[in-house]
């Protein structure tokens, strides 16, 4: 994988720890699909820089 498929997984990584560490115990549904989403941005991502 290239520089940016890295970067880019990174990114999201480090977004959805800080969104896990900040939110409080009652979100956990908002979370469930924040993490949803970042995982499909990360996928999405990924195969735009390998093609």
């Amino acid at each position: 994988m290239s520089f940016w498929t890295w970067l880019a997984i990174a990114i999201v990584l480090v977004t959805s720890i800080t969104v896990a560490n900040s939110q409080k115990k009652s979100d956990k549904k908002q979370y469930a699909v924040l993490v949803i989403f970042l995982i499909a941005v990360a996928v999405f991502l990924t195969w735009w820089f390998t093609k």
